[in-house]
């Protein structure tokens, strides 16, 4: 805290780099409101940078708001998460390394401009956030880091609308039940992924037994 404030032997003038790793794609639309409360909080700064890294994207990319230097949002891509998850040992020299990259550019591009051309601007933080693949990460509180994708479906509000194509998971998987009195030779009516569809039913299937279905791409 002595260090944070410049009470100690980083001077109150200096400039402050910080760096959060989000925990759920919905702490992006606070970005500019974060970077606020911290320029606040350090009145004598010269400058206040914050890097959010966000994971479980499509893609490595790094993207800032139109009108708000030293804000940087950078997407890991899903591939560094899951890599981690999946070497429990080294899980967290994977995700440091990863960190570590993201934290190299952002210092690179603020000090020197290098690799500007591979930052895309966006005016307004809805249309970034309209880019990414979203998630949460669970409750830190009482649970490790556990990103789950959102489930469900787009509501269309009219025409010109402009819907969030990350929102959801592009693979869903939904069972149900077959119920007494089927008639399994019948096309099978039920209500999945917010659609009404009837399913051709295997030949074998019985009532009691679980059908279990996916939805791919929406």
């Amino acid at each position: 805290v002595l260090r944070l404030y410049g009470h100690s032997e980083v001077p109150a003038s200096k400039p402050r780099f910080f760096v959060r790793c989000v925990n759920s794609t919905r702490e992006v639309d606070a970005a500019v409101r974060l970077q606020d409360a911290l320029r606040r909080a350090l009145p004598g700064a010269e400058q206040v940078f914050l890097l959010l890294i966000v994971d479980l994207q499509e893609a490595y990319e790094a993207m800032v708001l139109e009108g708000h230097d030293g804000l940087l949002i950078y997407r890991m891509h899903e591939s560094q998460t899951n890599t981690a998850a999946g070497k429990a040992d080294q899980s967290l020299r994977i995700c440091a390394e990863g960190y570590a990259v993201a934290t190299a550019f952002a210092v690179s591009y603020w000090a020197e401009g290098r690799s500007a051309s591979s930052v895309r601007s966006y005016p307004t933080i809805r249309e970034l956030t309209t880019t990414l693949q979203h998630w949460d990460g669970g409750d830190p509180a009482r649970e490790l880091f556990s990103p789950k994708r959102f489930y469900g479906q787009q509501l269309a509000l009219g025409l010109g609308s402009s819907g969030m194509q990350g929102l959801f998971a592009k693979v869903q998987m939904q069972s149900v039940c077959i119920p007494q009195g089927t008639v399994v030779t019948n096309p099978f009516s039920l209500q999945c992924f917010g659609k009404r569809l009837l399913v051709r039913l295997p030949e074998a299937t019985c009532s009691g037994q679980m059908l279990q279905l996916c939805s791919s791409e929406g």
